[in-house]
């Protein structure tokens, strides 16, 4: 034990003996400077728990604050990822009717090709036709032309002999 403490229990003792009074009343007052400067501290423990406390609190609510937030700001944030999602899937639709319109217009393409295809072997053999045609068109008047010279070879031999015959005819 401190000797303050042995002092404080035997000072009722000391004076119930009359000794030194003084002494006692010296040390009911160290203990009552000390009770009041315990007290002091406690008080001052005690307020910065309380201000602690209070700033513990504020923080809290701060976070609480910047939770909801967080919170509101996670909900958007997932409302707009949904809103993405929503379009890609729709230019994932438009794409596919794309690429089918591009298909139909290939499968076209490559019938108007076989059409011009067709087409061509048609003109080639118009042409030949024509040729063929032309030749014969040709031939026929050049044998169309031997026979108008041969008709009038014999319009002329017919002359000549009506004119031989003229000749020879009574009178």
């Amino acid at each position: 034990m401190s000797t303050f403490k042995t002092n404080l229990k035997n000072a009722p003792q000391t004076a119930i003996n009359g000794k030194n009074s003084a002494y006692v009343l010296s040390l009911i007052r160290k203990l009552a400077e000390q009770s009041k400067t315990s007290s002091e501290k406690i008080t001052d423990i005690l307020q910065g728990i309380s201000d602690h406390t209070s700033k513990t609190v504020i923080s809290l609510d701060k976070s609480m604050t910047e939770a909801q937030t967080g919170t509101l700001i996670a909900n958007k944030t997932g409302q707009t990822f949904s809103s993405i999602v929503e379009s890609i899937r729709k230019v994932s639709e438009q794409v596919e009717e794309v690429s089918a319109a591009s298909e139909q217009l290939s499968a076209g393409s490559e019938l108007v090709a076989a059409s011009l295809t067709v087409l061509e072997g048609i003109v080639d053999s118009s042409s030949a036709n024509s040729a063929h045609v032309a030749a014969s068109s040709e031939e026929q008047l050049a044998a169309m032309q031997e026979v108008a010279s041969f008709a009038a070879m014999l319009h002329g031999l017919a002359e000549e002999l009506k004119q031989s015959v003229d000749r020879f005819r009574i009178k």
